[in-house]
């Protein structure tokens, strides 16, 4: 299985708008907080899509998973901070 690793925060929300799920926890590695999915055909058509600006999303759907995923990288952020001062 192929991984592709996404960075781009409005990408995340709009690949979760479109069904991608993630195969694995989002990772923090300072200043960038990475996404995990698994590559498919599929997922780079959207990616595509996405970067070529032929994509419409509902405004209330990408503001709640704006607002979802700011939340998720702050726990994971704090989380990861958390671990390090513990060693």
């Amino acid at each position: 299985m192929s991984t592709r690793n996404v960075t781009e925060i409005n990408l995340v929300a709009y690949l979760r708008i479109k069904g991608f799920r993630e195969i694995d926890s989002p990772h923090f590695t300072r200043p960038v907080v990475t996404f995990y999915f698994e590559d498919s055909p599929e997922l780079q058509k959207e990616i595509d899509a996405y970067y070529g600006r032929k994509v419409l999303v509902e405004p209330t759907a990408m503001s709640e998973a704006l607002r979802l995923l700011r939340s998720q990288i702050l726990d994971v952020k704090k989380n990861q901070r958390s671990e390090v001062s513990h060693e």
